[in-house]
């Protein structure tokens, strides 16, 4: 492989997330089970050195810690408050006020507003694209109205995904053509009013996901070939992603416009290739980096690079990967991973202060019977409320026989919850508490810290009792709350977003317990549009290109359209029908991010059928995989899982055997969008199917199907569907999975 084509695995596959600054700066996150003291972390990051910190909301627990620390500080406003600072300047003066005005007054020295986090990412599907934009005017204009815009200036934190390179070069670096107009007036608003552009650089995410990628550019250590990109050589992935992003602000007018650095780090557990040993490689280069205060090959000023994260949080989303909860430098009690060279005869320094419970631990009892089905039970139920995360093959205790497994899980669970004794009896007969020390090798059983400070999935810091069975967030992914939702009564409803590798926690060969709860395959069916791909955010877009109405993802209340389109149902019917007509249906659906390794792994101890709403004709008018359809374009073009179908589309069985046999058993059509004929209610069509889990975006076929007796898993992507927030689907969530959790990845 020539240097060049390898430059263009590593560029494409990079992933981001923001930064801002000069000197060691870092992302600090809240989304734990239990968080350290503000007063200790603060301390933590002035002995460490660190200048400047990036908070993802304006919290004020870490605020008041903050104040007259001389540390800059960057505030967030969450994604969820866009539309609302965008249609309401007011709104956002008030924000500006209570959380900018107000902290500067108590000597919080705040530099920066970053206004949401990636709102453009691609997966979104558009749903903050109409906000971005007014949302940044209305937080600046708030800014200079508080008289605040030379010391304070908002920005927006990017994924690397608004700029690519058709060429595989940082020369030939632009704007995502969806966005390019928008950029460029995001970038000159930016430019006019002195603002930085905030972008994330994710190496290790590259290698996660293409195991073609050039490690050793990951890192900062040379030894590398150089890539040459005209009179530039680069020798690893950020300064290459950096440059691109420098290039596509050039082409468009805004070669000066300052860059941060927003994210940028290594995770230490939950994946192969995420341990300690690369984690400090990588820290340990980007540090060095820092204090030679170096700029890119294009641009010789430094930018401020903030690393992801200072600490741990075991309450994040593993949907990206099991490795999300272990991106922080130190663990969640503030201790050391590895040590770090931070120059000038300094090393870094664990948290100082901290107060720890007992040494006690919660274990497998000797006389517990693996084999029993209830064994495998208590171990799902244990991490479906705990991080279990290193238990991932090639983790740190991924190399662990079946009783060590669930004693992990055991443990971290009953740590989690403040370990209350009822917290390992809830597993009895397999467990029991001991005062000897289970952590064997690389494999650390972790005793929990004192606070009276809660986390939680949202980042926002509560007080708390202790108790976090019941206000934590549910990170096992689609196949953990599929196991889940077959193990508890009925009805039960959980929010979940996509897994990636997760779903290893729930195989019978990653426990090693033969026969562990399912002893055959269970019918599951799978809803294609907005649980497979976006199907509303293409339906709109033909809304308002061919009907002149202008709507917002955010509208979008209710999953009947002739409410929304402000017509009458056979009207919105036709439209719908149209829409399937055309390139929109065609080529502007996305596959929802992790949906296709889901259904893999799904596969495994289940049977998978499609069910969906859009009627059997749509897939009559030509063969079954062809794009004219949705299911088959999302399953075979994008989600690439080739379907097997007993439905009545007979034409298609020439094509359908030219493939290997799929994922998918049987494909059945609601018909609820016919022009003709009789729709079928889900619940009946399920019911037909012998479906044990079902897995829907829709309130009305979950509530529908829970009330026939099926364990419905209600999937609300990035708690992104409006559709999902009906007052009645509340009334059916299971209290102790978080009706209101936001489940979310980045």
């Amino acid at each position: 492989m020539t240097p060049r084509s390898t430059f263009g695995i590593f560029f494409f596959l990079i992933f981001v997330r923001s930064i801002d600054g000069s000197g060691f700066c870092c992302n600090l996150g809240t989304q734990t089970s239990h968080l350290l003291d503000p007063t200790i972390t603060v301390q933590l990051m002035k002995d460490n050195g660190f200048e400047k910190v990036k908070l993802f909301e304006s919290d004020g627990t870490y605020l008041e810690a903050l104040a007259g620390s001389k540390l800059q500080v960057m505030v967030g406003v969450p994604n969820y408050l866009l539309s609302t600072m965008a249609t309401k300047p007011e709104a956002a003066e008030e924000y500006v006020a209570n959380n900018v005005s107000h902290w500067r007054s108590k000597d919080v020295d705040i530099r920066y507003v970053a206004v949401g986090n990636e709102p453009l990412l691609k997966s979104y599907g558009g749903n903050f694209t109409n906000f971005t934009f007014p949302a940044l005017q209305n937080i600046q204009g708030a800014l200079e109205k508080a008289g605040l815009a030379k010391t304070v200036k908002a920005t927006i934190p990017f994924n690397a995904d608004i700029f690519y390179s058709p060429t595989g070069s940082p020369s030939g670096g632009i704007f995502r053509p969806d966005i390019q107009d928008l950029m460029v007036s995001i970038a000159k608003y930016m430019n006019d009013h002195g603002c930085p552009i905030t972008v994330n650089i994710y190496p290790f995410i590259s290698l996660y996901y293409d195991p073609n990628f050039p490690i050793n550019y990951a890192f900062f250590d040379g030894g590398v070939p150089p890539l040459t990109d005209g009179n530039y050589t680069y020798t690893n992935a950020l300064d290459a992603n950096f440059d691109t992003l420098v290039v596509t602000l050039e082409k468009n007018g805004f070669g000066s416009l300052p860059i941060i650095v927003g994210e940028i780090g290594w995770p230490s557990d939950g994946n192969p290739n995420a341990n300690a040993t690369l984690a400090q490689k990588f820290y340990q280069g980007l540090v060095k980096r820092v204090k030679a205060d170096v700029g890119t090959p294009r641009r010789a000023a430094a930018p401020d690079i903030y690393m992801f994260s200072l600490i741990d949080e075991d309450a994040k989303s593993i949907a990206p990967g099991p490795f999300e909860p272990h991106w922080g430098i130190f663990n969640i009690d503030g201790s050391m991973k590895f040590s770090l060279d931070l120059g000038d005869g300094k090393t870094l320094t664990g948290a100082k202060g901290v107060q720890y419970l007992e040494k006690q631990w919660c274990v497998v009892s000797p006389d517990a019977n693996v084999n029993d089905p209830k064994f495998g039970e208590a171990v799902g139920d244990a991490c479906g409320h705990a991080d279990c995360t290193a238990l991932t093959p090639g983790s740190s205790c991924g190399s662990l026989d079946v009783k060590g497994n669930a004693s992990f899980a055991f443990n971290m669970y009953f740590q989690t919850n403040d370990q209350k004794s009822e917290s390992c009896d809830k597993f009895k007969p397999y467990s029991m508490i001991t005062t000897t020390d289970p952590s064997a090798g690389t494999c650390k059983f972790p005793i929990m810290f004192k606070t009276e400070l809660k986390g939680n999935a949202q980042g926002h810091v509560q007080q708390g009792d202790g108790s976090n069975a019941s206000t934590r967030k549910m990170n096992s992914g689609v196949l953990g709350a599929v196991m889940l939702a077959l193990i508890t009564p009925i009805p039960r409803f959980r929010r979940l977003f996509y897994g990636v590798d997760v779903v290893k926690f729930y195989r019978r060969k990653f426990y090693g317990v033969p026969n562990l709860i399912l002893s055959q395959k269970i019918m599951v069916a799978v809803d294609v549009d907005e649980v497979l791909g976006n199907f509303v955010s293409a339906l709109n877009q033909f809304i308002a290109d061919r009907c002149s109405l202008d709507h917002s993802i955010s509208e979008y209340r209710v999953y009947e359209f002739f409410k929304i389109w402000n017509c009458s149902h056979d009207e919105a019917d036709i439209r719908v029908h149209e829409f399937f007509k055309t390139p929109y249906f065609k080529k502007g659906i996305y596959p929802i991010p992790g949906a296709r390794k889901a259904l893999q792994n799904l596969s495994e101890f289940c049977k998978l059928s499609i069910d969906t709403y859009v009627s059997e004709a749509s897939l009559c008018s030509i063969s079954l995989f062809s794009t004219l359809s949705s299911v088959t374009y999302l399953i075979r073009k994008s989600i690439q899982v080739p379907v097997r179908t007993q439905s009545k589309v007979r034409q298609s069985s020439g094509l359908r055997n030219k493939h290997c046999p799929g994922l998918f058993q049987e494909i059945h059509f609601g018909n609820h969008f016919a022009l003709d004929g009789q729709s079928r209610p889900k619940s009946d069509i399920c019911k037909l199917m012998g479906t044990k889990v079902l897995i829907d975006d829709n309130p009305r076929y979950a509530i529908e199907c829970a009330e026939v007796g099926i364990k419905v898993v209600f999937f609300d992507y990035e708690n992104s569907y409006p559709w999902c927030k009906t007052g009645n689907i509340r009334e059916h969530y299971q209290e102790l999975l978080l009706p209101d959790l936001i489940l979310q990845g980045q």
